[in-house]
């Protein structure tokens, strides 16, 4: 089980436990926001929905993932929103 903190752009913080997490980096042709459009200069974090077992994204703010003893293994600078034109 790992734990994921996410810090939105706005400051807002969130905690969420998971089995998964994944990163998309910026430059992946996978990177889209939430309409379709490619998105340029931001990454996205990806974890496991628990109840319903789909992919969530984060694609804003700061991202800090810790394992079970709560040890720090990955950080993610997301940035804020950015739209290709």
């Amino acid at each position: 089980m790992m734990t994921i903190k996410h810090v939105t752009a706005l400051g807002n913080e969130s905690v969420i436990e998971t089995d998964e997490e994944s990163y998309t980096p910026a430059d992946s042709p996978q990177t889209f926001d939430i309409l379709g459009t490619a998105r340029t200069s931001t990454g996205t974090d990806w974890w496991r929905s628990a109840p319903t077992a789909e992919l969530v994204p984060i694609r804003d703010g700061d991202v800090y993932v810790m394992n079970g003893h709560g040890s720090t293994v990955a950080r993610y600078h997301l940035g804020g929103w950015a739209f290709a034109e």
